[in-house]
């Protein structure tokens, strides 16, 4: 039996989902180490999608993954799961957050152009629109920064490439072998990711940290774990089912979801506020048109049930 689906579905899951974890993890106590914070977090989610990948059929598909799969599998984990977490937050420690907001909200930019050149994905003109307000959002909700290339901010823009790189690699990886599935793909960036961060730690002799955590680090590192689980399994699905400059480009509506978040919090709503939720519920409008309008585009595909 055959299925008509987009990925939206999946891409505004994600979205919300990175909306309410920004907004939650301002509120996580703070850790000595964010490299042994993320490096715990990280292999619990491995844990967890070890879990889901021995209790169902995906299991099984690995016996038939050839070496050039296992080879994709390895190189997600190293690109998307382990040395941009690493650059990232070692970039955040050395500049603003606000600074590193902005940098990050960038990589929708970069993925657009990617798949352009190496996906050969088709841009309409509602994508354009969109495209041109998501920027617009985020100058005024993040403002650009004075200083473009210090230390910190080299070293979050290297994250971005990397994370760059990976939307690109894993739309690859779903063209070519359409029966993975999104579970294996989010299992091997999150499995070969968290064994670097841990060869990382080793390395720092920092691995041992990761057993000095109070009760109250381990319920956070558990729930923000959960919500990435969440982040990673959708976020592939949707990569999965559409064409990936409008993932990304959808993901950025985590943005004002954020802020509305934390102005409902605050008990008032400032102007700005506003007007940004408005301008990126706009550019969300124009994005969906643009993939209603992409006919024919191979992306949007008649997948087999399983």
């Amino acid at each position: 039996m055959l299925r008509k689906t987009n990925g939206l579905y999946f891409a505004i899951a994600t979205a919300v989902i990175s909306g309410f974890s920004i907004w939650l993890n301002s509120y996580v106590v703070k850790f000595s180490d964010a490299t042994v914070f993320t490096s715990s977090k990280n292999l619990l989610v491995a844990i967890f999608l070890t879990s889901i990948l021995i209790g169902t059929k995906n299991f099984v598909k690995l016996k038939n993954l050839t070496a050039r799969d296992w080879f994709y599998l390895i190189s997600i984990g190293l690109i998307g799961g382990s040395i941009p977490f690493v650059l990232f937050f070692k970039g955040i420690a050395l500049t603003s957050a606000g600074t590193a907001g902005f940098i990050h909200k960038t990589m929708f930019i970069w993925v657009a152009i990617g798949a352009i050149i190496f996906l050969k994905e088709k841009i309409t003109v509602w994508f354009v629109a969109g495209f041109i307000l998501l920027i617009g959002g985020n100058l005024i909700l993040f403002k650009a920064p004075a200083n473009f290339l210090g230390n910190g901010q080299q070293l979050i823009w290297l994250a971005v490439a990397f994370w760059t790189i990976e939307n690109i690699l894993v739309k690859k990886f779903f063209l070519a072998k359409k029966q993975i599935s999104s579970i294996v793909a989010s299992w091997g960036r999150m499995f070969f990711g968290a064994i670097f961060m841990l060869l990382y730690l080793g390395f720092l002799g920092k691995a041992g940290d990761m057993g000095e955590f109070n009760a109250s680090q381990m319920w956070w590192i558990l729930i923000t774990s959960v919500l990435l689980l969440g982040y990673v399994l959708t976020w592939y699905e949707a990569v999965r089912r559409a064409p990936v400059h409008i993932v990304a480009a959808i993901l950025v509506l985590g943005s004002p979801i954020t802020t509305l978040i934390a102005s409902i919090q605050k008990g008032q709503i400032a102007f700005r506020d506003l007007v940004v939720i408005a301008i990126f519920f706009l550019a969300g409008v124009f994005i969906f048109k643009s993939f209603g309008n992409m006919k024919n585009f191979q992306n949007k595909v008649l997948l087999k049930d399983n």
